[in-house]
């Protein structure tokens, strides 16, 4: 724990060292070193949102640690569950109560490092589905021309982002959260909500496993008929060979 506590304090003084102290931490291969880092580091995130972030101090800070969450677990395949960081949630809360000067250049951060990942790499649904919140925020923000909604600022942070994961705007499609007055509610599950994204994968794992059972049911009815029919002409020779056993058979005594 202690050393733990000494390498979160390194990794918020000494940016440009974020690369050493991850390849150090990885080589020591303490499962728990990590873990207790990265839960000191979310504290610290939390702490910071909680009062909005607005001083560029704080914002600076939450730069240097969305940068270490991107380095040492999303380029590392590592996941960061909702329940850790709920990056929509904040998006939107963000964007609800004015500090997305704050929010975005966080996530853009973290999400920049998805390019160096096989898992998260664009299109995988999580990368993707924060992309589209971002991308759906900067055409509002743009077009309603409200500074404490969205800076000009904020907008050349998507942009970069986009530049650095090499995709474009126009190929990205936007979401449709901010419109929603139930986003926030639908995403923390106070409300169920199924995306047209659920419904087809629904459907389609659906057919995976129901076409594979109707065809062996199928198949196993045949083979029944079939038996059905072949036992039947079993029986019939019986009876037309010896009709004295099928009577003794009807009627034993």
């Amino acid at each position: 724990e202690t050393l733990a506590k000494l390498f979160t304090q390194r990794i918020k003084q000494d940016s440009n060292y974020h690369v050493v102290y991850r390849d150090l931490i990885y080589a020591m291969n303490v499962k728990p070193l990590l873990d207790d880092i990265t839960f000191n580091v979310l504290t610290s995130v939390s702490t910071l949102f909680s009062h909005s972030a607005s001083s560029s101090k704080d914002k600076k800070l939450l730069k240097t640690l969305a940068n270490w969450l991107g380095l040492s677990l999303i380029a590392r395949n590592k996941i960061l569950t909702n329940e850790e960081l709920p990056i929509r949630e904040l998006l939107l809360d963000s964007w609800n109560k004015g500090y997305t000067q704050s929010s975005v250049p966080f996530v853009c951060t973290i999400i920049e490092y998805t390019k160096d990942s096989s898992l998260f790499q664009y299109p995988n649904l999580w990368t993707k589905s924060i992309i589209q919140l971002l991308v759906e925020m900067k055409e509002t923000g743009d077009n309603i021309k409200d500074a404490n909604k969205w800076a000009l600022k904020t907008t050349f942070n998507v942009e970069v982002m986009f530049k650095n994961l090499k995709l474009s705007l126009l190929d990205v499609e936007k979401s449709n959260w901010l419109s929603n007055p139930d986003s926030l509610d639908i995403l923390t599950g106070k409300i169920f909500h199924e995306s047209n994204d659920i419904k087809k994968s629904e459907k389609m794992l659906q057919n995976l496993i129901q076409r594979p059972v109707m065809d062996m049911m199928m198949a196993q009815k045949v083979q029944q008929v079939n038996n059905g029919v072949a036992h039947m002409n079993i029986d019939e020779q019986i009876i037309s060979s010896n009709p004295q056993q099928q009577m003794n058979i009807q009627m034993p005594q």
